[in-house]
């Protein structure tokens, strides 16, 4: 299985939001998932660590946020 599949059923708070918007809600998905452990997050998601921490930064996802 793919590990970003393993994350349950998507729910999108707005049907018809940007691809920013729903990717800023599945990574938050992803790091409550793990606990909000970043490195764990990062590996189900497929990207380097560092890549991860880019990503949050750009999408302004904060710990408050997990």
């Amino acid at each position: 299985m793919l590990p970003w599949l393993n994350c349950g059923p998507m729910r999108w708070k707005l049907p018809g939001g940007t691809l920013a918007e729903m990717e800023r809600e599945y990574i938050i998905r992803v790091l409550q998932k793990t606990g909000g452990v970043i490195s764990a997050a990062a590996i189900r998601l497929g990207v380097p660590r560092t890549t991860l921490n880019a990503m949050m930064r750009k999408l302004g996802i904060t710990r408050k946020d997990i």
